[in-house]
C-alpha cells in the first residue's frame, strides 16, 4: 500500500472512530399514524357494597359466587366525527410483568365464555352515546379463582383503496373472583422505600410493594419530599400504576422531575399508595446515590485510544515523509543512507 493511501485509509478510520464515539445513529422512524376520532367507553353501574371502592368505578371487580350471575351497564359514546358502527364483546387479559395486558382480538378462555354482551354492535351517530348491559353468568363448577378480562369496544376503519382496515378498542377491564362469601380478602404492604439517580443524574424513589392478599391490586399513589438539606422541600410527585397479582411483588417507580441539581440529601420521602379502598404510608430517609461519573472512565479509555491513533498518523506521516525524500535522493544522486 502507497502511503499516502495509508494515510488516508487512516484518517477515514479516525474519523468513522470519533462518529462512533459520539454515539451517531440513524434516525429513529417516526410513531405510526392514529385514525381520527374515537370512541369512548365507561362503567355506568357500581355494587353497593363497592361504592366505597374507586376501583370498581372504573371496572367491573367483583367476587361471585358460582352458579351465580350478575349484570353491569357500559356507556359507549362515539366522538369520531361520523356515524360509527361499533363492536361490543368481550376478551381476556392476564397481568405480564405487574403489568394488566390484555389478550389479542380473537383470543378466548373461560371467564369470555361466561361474559354476554346486550348488544353486540351499536351503531351512532356523531356524540351519540349507548347504553350495553354486560351479563356475567358464572357455572355451578367454576374454579375458585380470580380471572382477568376486558369488555371491549371496537371500530374497525376500512383501509384505503381496498387496503387492510385498522381496529381501534377502548375497553373497561373485569377483574371477577369466584367463591363463597366475599371472596378472598385483598391487601398490599410497602416493604422499603430507596433513591437512586440514573444515568442522567436525575432523582428516582422506588417504593416496592408486596401483594398480601389474595385477589390482584392496582397500586398506584404520591410521593412528597420534604426536609431536604437546608430544609428543602421537592413537592409533590405522582407515580404510575402497577397491577401485582396474589404474593407477588413490584415496584412503584416515581421519577422526580427537573432533578439532575437536587441535592443527594438525605430527605424525608413520604410516600402514600391505594389500591381500592386499601391505603398504606410510609415515611423514609433516603438519599440519591450519585450517578457512577462517567466522565474520568471515559477519559481513561479515550485518551489511550486518541495517542495510540495520533502515533499510527504520525508514523503514518512521517514513512509519507521518508519516502518522498528516497525519490527526491534518487533523482539527483545524493546517498539514500544519510
Amino acid at each position: 500500500m502507497r502511503p499516502l493511501s495509508l494515510a488516508r485509509d487512516l484518517l477515514a478510520a479516525f474519523v468513522a472512530v470519533l462518529a462512533i464515539a459520539a454515539g451517531l445513529a440513524p434516525a429513529a422512524n417516526a410513531e405510526p399514524s392514529t385514525p381520527e376520532g374515537s370512541i369512548g367507553i365507561r362503567l355506568l353501574d357500581v355494587p353497593a357494597k363497592a361504592k366505597d371502592d374507586p376501583r370498581a368505578k372504573l371496572y367491573i371487580v367483583d367476587n361471585v359466587k358460582p352458579g351465580a350471575t350478575i349484570t353491569r351497564r357500559v356507556q359507549v359514546t362515539n366522538n369520531t366525527g361520523a356515524k360509527a358502527i361499533v363492536r361490543m364483546y368481550a376478551g381476556p387479559a392476564q397481568i405480564v410483568g405487574n403489568t394488566f395486558v390484555p389478550d389479542e382480538p380473537g383470543a378466548t378462555n373461560a371467564l369470555t365464555s361466561w361474559i354476554k354482551v346486550d348488544q353486540p354492535s351499536v351503531t351512532l351517530d356523531n356524540g351519540e352515546t349507548a347504553k350495553v348491559a354486560v351479563t356475567i353468568k358464572v357455572p355451578a363448577d367454576a374454579p375458585e379463582m380470580e380471572q382477568y378480562g376486558v369488555v371491549w369496544a371496537s371500530l374497525t376503519t376500512p383501509g384505503k383503496d381496498g387496503g387492510i382496515g385498522a381496529e381501534s378498542r377502548v375497553g373497561v377491564r373485569v377483574y371477577l373472583s369466584v367463591g363463597a362469601g366475599n371472596g378472598p380478602p385483598s391487601d398490599f404492604s410497602i416493604d422499603s422505600v430507596t433513591g437512586s439517580r440514573g444515568d442522567d443524574n436525575g432523582a428516582t424513589v422506588i417504593a416496592k410493594v408486596t401483594n398480601t392478599g389474595g385477589r390482584a391490586v392496582d397500586v398506584s399513589g404520591t410521593l412528597k419530599l420534604t426536609k431536604g438539606p437546608g430544609d428543602l422541600s421537592a413537592g409533590t410527585v405522582g407515580s404510575t400504576g402497577v397491577t401485582i397479582p396474589p404474593g407477588a411483588s413490584s415496584d412503584v417507580v416515581f421519577t422526580v422531575p427537573n432533578s439532575a441539581s437536587l441535592p443527594d440529601g438525605p430527605w424525608k420521602a413520604s410516600v402514600a399508595l391505594q389500591s381500592g379502598v386499601h391505603k398504606h404510608t410510609s415515611d423514609q430517609t433516603v438519599t440519591f446515590t450519585a450517578a457512577a461519573d462517567s466522565g474520568p472512565a471515559s477519559r481513561s479509555i479515550a485518551l489511550p485510544l486518541t495517542v495510540t491513533i495520533l502515533v499510527v498518523l504520525a508514523a503514518a506521516a512521517l514513512g509519507y515523509f521518508l519516502y518522498r525524500r528516497r525519490r527526491a535522493a534518487t533523482a539527483t544522486g545524493e546517498d539514500e543512507s544519510a
